[in-house]
């Protein structure tokens, strides 16, 4: 669904598309969809504060090196803990960024940055 209502009406390439979580706790019929649609399962280290979310960060990081200037990153989060990162990205690289949540979970300070925000 992502693929059809974001990626393809904004233009995008799909260059990665990264699902991080503890894999320890992933269902296997879900494990098996993710895969089938191409999603790379990075698994976070079980037990370790914010590890899921330091691995975004450097994710991002990572994705801006191979894609270059001019890219977007499509965060499924609103959490304000990307703000730091997503900003600087957003002024070194001009990165767009489009950020995808529900409505009463975008943090005011994301959303000020995206460019566009998916309830």
């Amino acid at each position: 669904m992502l693929k059809s209502t974001i990626i393809k009406p904004h233009n995008l390439n799909e260059i990665f598309f990264f699902c991080v979580c503890d894999v320890h706790n992933l269902t296997l019929n879900a494990e098996l969809s993710l895969t089938n649609l191409d999603v790379d399962i990075v698994q976070a280290n079980n037990g370790v504060k914010d590890s899921a979310d330091i691995k975004i960060l450097n994710l991002m990081r990572k994705f801006i090196n191979v894609a270059g200037q001019d890219c977007t990153i499509i965060l499924l989060s609103g959490n304000s803990g990307y703000y730091d990162t997503l900003s600087e990205l957003k002024k070194l690289h001009n990165v767009s960024i489009h950020l995808i949540g529900l409505a009463d979970s975008f943090s005011s300070k994301l959303v000020q940055i995206a460019d566009y925000t998916f309830i």
